[in-house]
């Protein structure tokens, strides 16, 4: 971009003129935007706003603004769209009057680094809103994301109207007590759930095309299909292992041997190919759960005629068939990169990286394409900060680090890399409106790096907070505010900044900072590290979470002694995070247990040997994030065994209590409201 001495100033009066078919969306929408701050359209005013229409690449566009006239280029309404995106950036937002409001004299060229630039939404662990489809919509385009991915069926329930198969949303897309779908993710003992109609669908493509978007349904096989399973149960393997089931191994995989499920499976193919114009179609293959295959007489059959050395070959065959399928309706096959175990996967298949970089390496040595999208950079369910709400397994992933991607480094054969893409998982989207927490600033950020190769983090920073987040605030988006990080060493709290004005506020008595707090300026002695709380505030006006000492925990780990015990969850754990994890001693462990429970019902820690000891402290959720807590429950105890009495609450996930006058030969925690989600429980605290 190269910028000039002087200004266009606006005035009240502009002459739109537009020399191309294909600019008509965006000057409808640049005009609506300024008329709204009073500019009148005339075709005699001085001042003008030129469309034209150039020999130049997809999406690309150019701006020169000279005193007296703003001319955006472009070749397609894709690249006349994101001109006038850049042009409203170069205003103020919260203005009431554009008149007098003058912007530089520049010439800037702009182009995409990827032609793919995708957004993957899960809608099926949470069902959204068409209208909060088309918001989120609005935004993906203001930030030149061109591709929706919409992950669109999976265990919690299926969402696309399907006529050959009408179980699939009238039973598929519902989860609760009296449903085919267990409650789960927050949904409650009440009926949740939805569907969209072929004519939602329709009205979304339609309304997403305007916007440069191109909407890529993904229809998630063999696995992640316990809504396909439970509502045609035809479709599962039989016999059903009783014994697999009890450890916790879901049968959630359509039966890859069965020829009446490739029917299935085409039936539905073709009325999703149908409906949506995209050219491509996701069909997962990701995750698949295969224990059930060795236990299903037709998988073992199939194993047996097609001379498989495993289940993990029938896989493969089960998915070259299903590709076929798509191919035969004129479609292109996009699926995750667990695909590529199969050394006779069509070269053709377009592979989702989630597992890092190395499977996009593989693919691209041989010579499969690729998008990019691994899961510590890229996969925005994942928590952006220690005891913060989301996925832990990738790791934290604020926006500075979505940011700090090189998509192309380290890379051959890029020319198969087809683009770049991020992902929002909805296990923790139960609550009101954290979907945008989790997906603002951060989505500006991987938008930058889809988009283009430079980067300047500073510069990035600077144009966050003098216009996207009041652009955010302004439309009503609420978004996760950057926490200071606090370090705390030789009994000194200090703090980290991303700049070095933001303003933070602390407190040291347990209390919310607020503007009536003090601010900090420098490190703080305090002796009382549980009670040192610190927030930012924002430029827009906006507070962060609060910030605690991070290595508190570390701290007083090392004042805790371990005595042996049991727990029993009364609820089937995970296989993975089993019972038999409790009462080593190991803080990394911890039982999870995946389902809610209910009021009424119990969690007991049974101790070999009567527990006398001075403090104890329990902590649930997964080891440092604010996943699975324990949300309302009482702790009681038995010096017994059978009767109970309370001692604590749980508050904010832990229950801390004095027990120097207590023999206890039970602890128990008394859940008082439904959860809302899973719970995992950690290694107890006990204070000799």
């Amino acid at each position: 971009m190269q910028v000039w001495s002087g200004y266009f100033v606006f005035s009240d009066c502009l002459k739109f003129d537009v020399k191309s078919s294909e600019a008509e969306i965006a000057c409808n929408h640049l005009k609506s935007y300024l008329e709204n701050l009073g500019v009148q359209s005339s075709d005699s005013a001085d001042q003008v706003i030129e469309f034209v229409e150039a020999d130049m690449a997809k999406e690309a566009y150019a701006i020169n603004v000279d005193s007296h006239k703003i001319q955006i280029k472009a070749h397609d309404s894709s690249g006349f769209l994101y001109a006038v995106y850049s042009i409203k950036q170069l205003i103020p937002v919260g203005i009431r009057e554009i008149k007098a409001v003058a912007i530089p004299l520049l010439s800037l060229n702009d182009f995409p680094r990827f032609p793919w630039r995708s957004f993957t939404l899960d809608c099926s662990r949470q069902f959204f809103s068409i209208e909060t489809l088309k918001r989120l919509f609005e935004q993906l385009s203001f930030y030149k994301i061109n591709v929706f991915h919409w992950h669109l069926c999976d265990d919690e329930g299926w969402r696309l109207e399907i006529d050959a198969f009408p179980d699939l949303t009238q039973k598929g897309a519902w989860r609760g007590p009296d449903e085919i779908l267990p409650p789960d993710r927050g949904s409650g003992q009440k009926r949740y759930g939805g569907f969209y109609s072929k004519d939602e669908v329709r009205e979304l493509i339609s309304y997403a095309a305007q916007l440069g978007i191109e909407i890529i349904p993904e229809i998630d096989i063999p696995g992640h299909s316990l809504a396909i399973v439970n509502s045609y149960p035809e479709t599962r393997c039989s016999p059903v292992s009783q014994q697999l089931l009890d450890k916790g191994v879901k049968l959630n995989t359509i039966c890859p041997s069965r020829n009446e499920n490739l029917v299935f499976l085409k039936q539905i193919l073709t009325e999703v190919s149908e409906l949506f114009p995209s050219q491509y179609i996701h069909i997962g293959n990701d995750e698949v759960e295969r224990a059930h295959w060795d236990n299903c007489e037709s998988c073992q059959k199939a194993i047996e005629t097609n001379h498989f050395n495993s289940s993990r070959q029938l896989q493969d065959h089960f998915f070259r068939q299903v590709h076929q399928t798509v191919k035969s309706l004129g479609k292109e096959v996009v699926a995750w990169n667990e695909s590529l175990a199969d050394p006779n996967l069509p070269q053709d298949t377009t592979i989702m990286s989630w597992e890092g970089v190395d499977p996009a390496k593989e693919a691209l040595a041989r010579e499969i394409p690729v998008i990019l999208c691994p899961g510590p950079y890229c996969y925005i369910d994942m928590a952006q900060g220690p005891f913060e709400r989301g996925h832990s397994w990738a790791g934290f992933l604020d926006m500075e680090k979505v940011y700090s991607y090189e998509p192309l480094e380290d890379l051959n054969n890029t020319a198969l890399v087809k683009g770049y893409g991020i992902c929002l998982w909805a296990e923790y989207l139960d609550q009101k409106d954290f979907i945008w927490e989790q997906i603002f600033p951060r989505l500006l950020a991987a938008s930058e790096v889809a988009w283009s190769s430079e980067k300047n983090w500073p510069n990035l920073m600077k144009r966050y907070k003098n216009y996207h987040c009041h652009d955010l605030k302004s439309k009503g988006f609420p978004s996760r505010i950057n926490k200071p990080q606090i370090v705390y060493k030789n009994k000194t709290v200090s703090l980290i900044k991303q700049d070095p004005n933001d303003q933070v506020y602390f407190s040291t008595d347990g209390s919310t900072p607020t503007q009536s707090s003090e601010v900090y300026t420098m490190p703080i002695s305090t002796d009382e590290l549980s009670d040192f709380k610190a927030r930012l505030l924002s430029p827009c006006g906006s507070w962060s979470s609060v910030s605690r000492v991070p290595n508190f925990d570390d701290i007083q780990e090392s004042q805790y002694s371990h005595y042996p015990y049991q727990i029993k969850t009364y609820r089937k754990a995970r296989y993975q995070e089993p019972e038999s994890n409790a009462g080593k001693g190991n803080r990394e462990l911890y039982v999870w247990v995946p389902t809610p429970y209910m009021p009424g019902e119990f969690i007991d820690f049974i101790f070999e040997e009567p527990l006398k000891a001075s403090h104890l402290e329990i902590r649930s959720g997964v080891p440092k994030t604010l996943r699975s807590l324990v949300e309302e429950a009482e702790l009681l105890y038995s010096s017994d065994g059978s009767d109970f009495h309370k001692i604590s609450d749980f508050v904010d996930g832990v229950s801390k209590v004095n027990i120097q006058e207590l023999s206890i030969k039970k602890l128990r925690i008394l859940f008082t409201k439904e959860q809302s989600e899973w719970t995992a429980i950690q290694e107890l605290l006990i204070k000799a």
